[in-house]
């Protein structure tokens, strides 16, 4: 039986079942499946129970069935139904990297306690450069704002460490880091890996999108667009500088939103992505509009003139 005193970040949740945040928000708000608790500082703290059930849903989702006809069972019919209703697994092996001679002695020790659908992997130097893996374990002394920074962009990532402040731990759960305090055995670490190969889980919205590029043209330069005479006989100029304006405020804003609101983090970072994508096409045609107009853009230039520089 599940230690009942565990409790799990939405942020290790979401790493755990392949759900974002946000849809575990949603399925609380709109269907009343799971209702965590709450933390003295008002965050949401999930049972084991509630991961169980919480996996159950993701399965079954997954298989194809609709979140609407499986939210009121409970969490034994929905075991039944995963058991009754087996698929064909992909034979892809999930890939772990471990970092740490701590860990890898134990993995290698316990290495019966975890299935053999596991391929692990040592590495060293930077183990966030360690190339294709579903999920990196790595040992660490002391959690610190560095590591923090330099693990953040991986999509699941199990951090066992020795201290920690109260402030680093909780910004390491808030950006959907586990965090194990060592030592740990296999049993312990099991349930926080992948049961599936990335390739297998449901699609997390920014699990595989690039940076956008950086910004090329200025507020002024843009505004400068905005307010020029044009030859072009309809205000397209305008239009794109007015488009442009607003996705570079929403790509801002959606930034400013990923690091004030923790528990909205993934859904944020999405949407800043999408922006900057948007924000970069844009840019593209305001510089064809600046061919057409006569103007020399110059990139993060914030002077313009017609027939002049941009």
């Amino acid at each position: 039986m599940a230690d009942q005193n565990v409790s799990y970040t939405i942020g290790t949740v979401a790493r755990i079942t392949g759900l974002s945040t946000h849809v575990l928000r949603k399925w609380e708000a709109r269907y009343g499946l799971i209702e965590p608790v709450r933390s003295t500082t008002g965050r949401r703290r999930y049972s084991p129970d509630d991961l169980t059930k919480l996996r159950s849903l993701a399965t079954l989702v997954h298989r194809g069935h609709a979140i609407s006809e499986l939210a009121s069972l409970s969490a034994h019919d929905l075991m039944v139904m995963v058991e009754m209703n087996p698929v064909v697994e992909s034979a892809k092996h999930v890939r772990v990297s471990v970092s740490g001679a701590g860990l890898a002695a134990m993995i290698a020790a316990e290495r019966t306690v975890f299935p053999s659908s596991y391929d692990f992997l040592v590495v060293s130097g930077h183990p966030e450069m360690s190339g294709e893996t579903d999920v990196l374990v790595i040992e660490c002394a002391s959690l610190s704002d560095e590591l923090h920074n330099r693990l953040m962009r991986l999509s699941q990532v199990v951090v066992v460490y020795n201290f920690s402040s109260s402030r680093i731990l909780q910004q390491f759960e808030d950006s959907g880091m586990t965090c194990l305090k060592a030592p740990i055995t296999a049993a312990r670490l099991l349930p926080y890996l992948p049961s599936k190969a990335t390739s297998d889980l449901p699609i997390r919205p920014n699990a595989a999108l690039p940076p956008p590029p950086l910004p090329r043209f200025s507020d002024a330069s843009i505004a400068a667009i905005a307010n020029a005479s044009t030859t072009i006989e309809c205000e397209c100029p305008l239009h794109i500088a007015q488009l442009l304006t607003s996705i570079s405020a929403f790509e801002r804003y959606s930034a400013e939103c990923e690091t004030q609101q923790p528990d909205d983090r993934e859904l944020h970072g999405f949407l800043r992505q999408i922006a900057g994508r948007a924000r970069a096409q844009f840019e593209v045609a305001l510089a064809r509009v600046a061919v057409a107009e006569g103007y020399v853009l110059n990139e993060l230039d914030g002077s313009t003139e017609p027939g002049g520089s941009v």
